[in-house]
């Protein structure tokens, strides 16, 4: 195939072992209770319909006895009024209470967000919180996460991948569908196989192209007419002359025919895409060819 350029316009929780101060080694002074969560914020958490749910622990300084308690759960997202970022209380979250058996510094509590009617593609804040006198010195009684509800990704198995354009051999890929929308897939950094091993690169193809961080996953969607579509998505190749990360897109978003981005089996789909260069506007038109880039989804067992 001829190539031609053309123009166009959960965070990482710590564990402490708490233990009485020494006088030379000086540790967190306690509160009543001596509570505390791992940190302030868990960062990005990302659940599914089929289980929205995540867990928090909470630590406590002495083990002696049991505790049980309760806590508060706050939810909104944000939101632009008038110029201004607000922010839109959600309702239908739950936390579960919080119960140390005798011996144990360490309660595991759970957060419900089935309720939030939080969309796919959404995200919430969440924040978590017990009685401010029961935390330990320095310690957190806070804790908050940015939520995101995703597609519950179901592993079909082993299929393979295969960029006609710049190379010729496939690579073996895991390929997810979404259980809430059949037909929907998703492959984590698809060409990644090539950019992991440059004995599949033409010296040609080498001369010219470069590599970078490709996007995490990229989706794809067979209608129900066959046709497919798909989102932008950074490959990972990049053009070195003008140094400059090859971009994925459909043709659509060109106003160009799309007819060779379609199913052609029960297996086979065929994706020919424009990739693009965003900033010079210059791209490789592959948007004429059928199997371009070609997917083969994993057979059924």
């Amino acid at each position: 195939m001829n190539i031609k350029k053309i123009s166009v316009l959960l965070s990482l929780l710590v564990t402490v072992l708490f233990s009485a101060c020494e006088q030379d080694n000086m540790g967190p002074v306690y509160g009543e209770g001596g509570l505390t969560f791992s940190a302030s914020s868990l960062g990005a958490i990302t659940i599914a319909p089929t289980d929205p749910t995540f867990t928090v622990d909470l630590f406590r300084g002495d083990s002696a006895g049991e505790l049980s308690g309760t806590l508060s759960i706050n939810v909104y997202q944000t939101a632009t009024q008038n110029g201004q970022t607000v922010q839109v209380p959600m309702s239908g979250a739950t936390v579960t209470d919080y119960s140390f058996a005798a011996g144990e510094n360490i309660a595991t509590v759970t957060v419900d967000m089935s309720e939030t009617g939080l969309a796919i593609g959404a995200t919430a804040t969440v924040e978590v919180s017990f009685d401010a006198t029961l935390a330990s010195v320095g310690g957190s009684n806070t804790v908050d996460a940015n939520v995101t509800m995703d597609y519950t990704w179901v592993s079909l198995g082993t299929g393979t991948f295969a960029d006609n354009y710049f190379f010729s051999d496939p690579v073996d890929v895991e390929i997810f569908e979404a259980a809430e929308v059949p037909g929907l897939y998703q492959i984590a950094e698809p060409w990644g196989g090539y950019i992991d091993n440059p004995s599949l690169w033409d010296p040609s193809v080498s001369a010219m192209i470069g590599t970078s961080e490709p996007g995490a996953y990229f989706q794809f969607q067979v209608q129900d007419d066959g046709s497919v579509v798909y989102n932008a998505y950074t490959t990972g190749l990049v053009d070195k002359e003008m140094g400059e990360d090859l971009v994925l897109y459909h043709p659509l978003l060109f106003g160009l025919p799309a007819d060779n981005n379609r199913k052609l089996s029960e297996t086979e789909i065929s994706i020919a895409p424009m990739y693009y260069m965003e900033t010079s506007g210059y791209a490789y038109n592959a948007t004429t060819y059928l199997g371009v880039v070609l997917i083969t989804l994993p057979t059924a067992e």
